[in-house]
């Protein structure tokens, strides 16, 4: 018998990095509404603080990690790549999102180590990344994925 998509998500450790407060919630409620344990931060309370966010990924063990980069970019991504070289956020799938895929293009490179999707999110796009990203470790950072061109 396989794993019901309940089953999958019970339980699964999401961080949830974000600095607009509807899209906390809606992301929050959605996630937790399928079973996953949410843990959400501030994106720019957490980059402010970056001793406390190694502190908290120690302490919170995400299975998933979902990390959107607002300006300032260079800040943030400069906080994204502290918080990666953690074995614990590293071991972790990663979704980034961001409101200018151009911009994160830009600072990460051409061949960024994580998924990268766009804003404003689409629900069930989000979901079946995360089932994707989760389905495919232990092989770290996978680059390619069925959703992605």
């Amino acid at each position: 018998m396989g794993e019901t998509a309940r089953d999958f998500w019970d339980g699964l450790r999401l961080l949830l990095v974000n600095s607009n407060l509807d899209t906390i919630e809606l992301l929050t409620d959605w996630f937790t509404a399928l079973g996953a344990v949410v843990h959400h931060e501030r994106g720019a309370a957490l980059c402010a603080n970056i001793d406390h966010a190694r502190e908290l990924v120690q302490i919170i063990k995400p299975d998933v990690v979902l990390f959107d980069l607002i300006v300032p970019y260079d800040r943030n991504w400069q906080c994204f790549k502290y918080l990666r070289a953690n074995a614990v956020f590293d071991a972790a799938a990663v979704i980034m999102t961001t409101p200018n895929l151009r911009a994160l293009e830009y600072i990460s490179g051409p061949k960024p180590a994580f998924e990268i999707l766009g804003c404003p999110h689409d629900l069930w796009k989000l979901q079946d990344l995360i089932e994707w990203h989760v389905a495919s470790r232990p092989v770290p950072h996978v680059n390619v994925s069925p959703h992605t061109a």
